[in-house]
């Protein structure tokens, strides 16, 4: 990845968001096979080295209209392409935890997508972070084995 205006982007300089995006996704990312299989084999490498993988989704506001705004200032792509590819990222993230057996922590679902606990479209607000930190404990603390090792499903 390389710094290209205020977006990451590829290293080739093009984006997810590029001029002539596709409806669902964008020409240069196949979300369905390269985040997956990213996803995949972070899972692999992690417990390949004795470690235990949990994933989370990303809260967002995206579908909030008070964010169209915001989004208007971004690039020129329509608010919901992006609405469309973060909820696709997730439902990914959802996808692989469930098919490889490892924790997850559904942000999406948990956070209030509001202005009290998220600050714009993904940022969260110190009541969104409280709420986003007390899921992680929860989940990563009743999971622990006696080793205090959390178990990924095998």
């Amino acid at each position: 990845l390389t710094r290209f205006g205020s977006y990451w982007t590829v290293t080739d300089s093009r984006s997810l968001f590029d001029n002539g995006y596709a409806p669902t996704v964008g020409p240069h990312i196949d979300i369905d096979g390269q985040f997956d299989s990213a996803l995949r084999t972070f899972v692999s490498v992690c417990r390949a080295n004795g470690l235990n993988p949990v994933l989370a989704t990303q809260p967002h506001r995206l579908a909030d209209p008070a964010i169209a705004a915001y989004i208007r200032d971004l690039p020129d792509v329509p608010r919901q392409h992006w609405l469309d590819v973060q909820r696709r990222f997730n439902d990914i993230i959802r996808d692989v935890a469930r098919e490889e057996g490892v924790p997850l922590i559904d942000l999406e679902r948990i956070v209030p997508q509001d202005a009290a606990h998220l600050y714009d479209a993904v940022h969260l607000t110190e009541q969104g972070c409280s709420i986003s930190a007390d899921s992680v404990a929860a989940v990563l603390s009743k999971g622990l084995d006696h080793n205090g090792h959390y178990p990924h499903g095998d």
